[in-house]
C-alpha cells in the first residue's frame, strides 16, 4: 500500500472525525489564552481541545443560569455542517488555509462527558473516580477529590511500611 501524502492524510483524519459527528471550528486566539486552554486540556486528562471548549461553554451555561440547550441529533448535526461549510468557504476565499501546512494525527478522542450534576466535582486527573460532593460534611470546600487523597495517604503509608521493613 502506497503512503499517504499529508493532504490526503488530512482529508482521511476529517472524514473520520465527521464519521463520528464532529464539525469543524476554527478559533482564533492569542498565544496566552492558547496556552491557558492547552493548560485546561492537559489538567482535564489531556483532553482534545474541542471537548474541553465545549465543556468550559457548558460549565459556563450553568455557572451562569442559562438553559442548557439540547438539540435532536439531526438538528445539531445540520446546524454542524452548516457551520463547517461556511467556515471552510471563509478560510478558503482568505488562503488561511493550506492542506499540506495541515497534519493531525488518526486518533479517536475520548467520549464527551456531561458535567457534573450541580454542588459536585469531577477528579481533575481523569481517573475515572466518582464525582464528589464540593462541600465535606464538616462544610468546608474540597481542594481535591477524596479517592485521589485516599490513595495518596495509602501510598504514603505503604512507603513508610517499606521504609521500616529496609532500615
Amino acid at each position: 500500500m502506497a503512503e499517504l501524502t499529508p493532504a490526503a492524510r488530512v482529508e482521511a483524519w476529517r472524514q473520520a472525525k465527521r464519521k463520528q459527528g464532529y464539525k469543524f471550528v476554527g478559533l482564533w486566539m492569542t498565544p496566552a489564552g492558547k496556552g491557558e486552554l492547552d493548560a485546561v486540556a492537559w489538567t482535564r486528562g489531556q483532553q482534545d481541545l474541542g471537548d474541553c471548549v465545549l465543556d468550559l461553554v457548558r460549565f459556563y451555561q450553568a455557572a451562569n443560569g442559562k438553559a442548557d440547550i439540547r438539540l435532536e441529533a439531526r438538528q445539531r448535526h445540520r446546524m454542524m455542517q452548516e457551520i463547517e461549510e461556511n467556515l471552510i468557504k471563509r478560510l478558503v476565499a482568505h488562503g488561511d488555509v493550506s492542506a499540506t501546512a495541515l497534519s493531525a494525527p488518526a486518533v479517536e478522542p475520548p467520549p464527551i462527558q456531561e458535567p457534573p450534576a450541580e454542588g459536585m466535582l469531577r477528579c481533575h486527573k481523569g481517573t475515572g473516580h466518582p464525582d464528589y460532593p464540593a462541600v465535606s460534611k464538616s462544610g468546608t470546600p474540597r481542594k481535591k477529590c477524596p479517592a485521589c487523597d485516599s490513595e495518596q495517604h495509602q501510598a504514603k503509608r505503604d512507603e513508610q511500611k517499606a521504609a521500616k521493613r529496609q532500615g
